[in-house]
């Protein structure tokens, strides 16, 4: 179990999931990338809610770590 910052420190059900990676682009031309979806009420019992922004690491090939951002930077407008 780990921790989450949107529940205040509830522990949150760490249940594996297994999922598909897909295949999405121009078949026709071979030009094909792999696509991850993650959807479910589950994202939302870990903290992920609609309009929520993620950072997304890649630490090593074949695994991603995936966190929650509480503040995204603005840009400054000229």
């Amino acid at each position: 179990m780990y921790e989450c910052p949107e529940l205040k420190g509830e522990p949150v059900n760490a249940k594996a999931r297994t999922l598909k990676i897909e295949a999405i682009g121009d078949f026709a031309r071979h030009k094909i990338k792999p696509r991850i979806r993650l959807t479910g009420q589950w994202l939302e019992r870990a903290g992920f809610k609609p309009g929520h922004r993620v950072e997304i690491y890649s630490s090593k090939p074949g695994e991603l770590s995936l966190q929650f951002k509480e503040e995204y930077p603005q840009q400054d407008t000229p």
